[in-house]
């Protein structure tokens, strides 16, 4: 899991202690429960509860809530609704029917909790705030899209568009790398072998998925660094075990040289023997005879 400290450094000046701690303590209590236990779940749970918490600066919305009012489709249907049942909590939990279904959810996992329909704002509170995240999650069978590392189907299904997208990316990666023990993308970048250029582009947040699961990242070649060491089979065809890209790439420098001096050894050794023929050809051709038959006799005695 990762420290206060750690959280405190991804989010920035921004992040309140009270919320990184409530967030912290309820994957630790409860995300067991809900599958947030493993780090490629909770890594992306808490990018996106990160940006949607105003990178944990605030468990309720900015916004009054007026803009809700009369929506049917969140159930607010009561004059004043809106306003009541505004974004609450670490993901945001919005609207009457939302704030209801949650409250149906906690009731069955924890029997003692408040009546959140009647009192929504307890829901600012923790373990509430952080259990209206999991609840949501849960709910949307948001585990999936962690499991293939689709942080824009996490997005859609959190936001319903890509707002946001960008940042959640960021602190996606920022996340995972902290939680893996890096301080940049290029330190990564290096040590799993890609290009190095300090962008965490599609192929990197692959690398951090796969290395977040604990399994090695399979990378294109293209995207080899040449210092990587290549964990072949030893068999025909391959590299060795532990022989690195720069070793394969030197012993094939010397087989080409060693090719090279072949060829220029077997020219020579050609050029010098067509000389010798020649050269026996014209001393053949000036010791013939004036019967123009060669003068065997000349030439071998």
């Amino acid at each position: 899991m990762l420290t206060m400290s750690q959280v405190k450094r991804v989010v920035g000046v921004k992040g309140r202690d009270n919320i990184i701690g409530g967030v912290l303590n309820g994957l630790e209590e409860h995300g067991g429960s809900f599958g947030l236990d493993k780090p490629h779940r909770f890594i992306p749970f808490l990018a996106q509860t990160g940006h949607e918490a105003d990178r944990f600066k605030t468990v309720r919305e900015y916004h009054s809530g007026a803009n809700y009012e009369g929506r049917k489709d969140l159930g607010n249907v009561y004059k004043g609704d809106g306003r009541k049942f505004r974004g609450r909590g670490i993901i945001q939990v919005t609207g009457r029917a939302n704030t209801r279904e949650f409250a149906r959810w906690a009731r069955k996992h924890y029997p003692n909790c408040p009546d959140f329909e009647k009192t929504p704002a307890e829901m600012e509170r923790f373990p509430w705030a952080f259990l209206g995240a999991v609840w949501y999650w849960q709910s949307r069978n948001l585990n999936k899209y962690a499991d293939r590392g689709d942080m824009e189907m996490l997005t859609r299904r959190i936001n319903g568009g890509l707002n946001g997208y960008h940042d959640r990316l960021g602190l996606y990666v920022d996340f995972g790398l902290a939680y893996l023990g890096f301080s940049t993308v290029r330190e990564f970048q290096a040590c799993k072998g890609l290009v190095k250029d300090g962008v965490a582009g599609p192929q990197t947040r692959k690398a951090i998925h796969e290395a977040l699961k604990g399994n090695p990242a399979s990378v294109p070649k293209s995207d080899l660094k040449r210092s990587r060491t290549v964990a072949g089979a030893g068999t025909a065809g391959t590299v060795g075990a532990g022989m690195t890209v720069d070793a394969a790439i030197e012993a094939a420098g010397e087989v080409q040289h060693g090719l090279d001096q072949i060829s220029v050894g077997t020219c020579v050794s050609v050029a010098i023997g067509l000389a010798v023929v020649i050269g026996a050809g014209l001393a053949l051709y000036a010791r013939w005879d004036d019967a123009g038959r060669p003068n065997l006799k000349e030439i071998f005695l």
